[in-house]
């Protein structure tokens, strides 16, 4: 189930990016996340549709865009205690 999250994870990342996710891997991998507000909102939305779950802390999901692997790690995480 981890692994069919983190798909679905890099996948609402990427279209919030507007890039594929070979792409978004190889641009962020070692460099921080670049969201405007309207893109960080977007993905919320699109996390909250694909996973069913309510987010609302903004601050805490900034704090985890260091880079690609941090973020998803994060919201694989995130999702998983949601879900239960």
């Amino acid at each position: 189930m981890k692994c069919k999250i983190r798909e679905e994870c890099l996948k609402i990342v990427a279209e919030c990016c507007e890039l594929t996710i070979l792409e978004l891997c190889e641009r962020y991998e070692k460099e921080p996340l670049e969201f405007d507000s309207f893109a960080l909102f977007e993905l919320v939305l699109q996390l909250e549709d694909q996973f069913e779950i309510e987010y609302h802390d903004f601050d805490e999901l900034t704090l985890h865009m260091k880079n690609l692997d941090d973020l998803i790690e994060y919201l694989v995480k995130l999702i998983q205690e949601k879900k239960g």
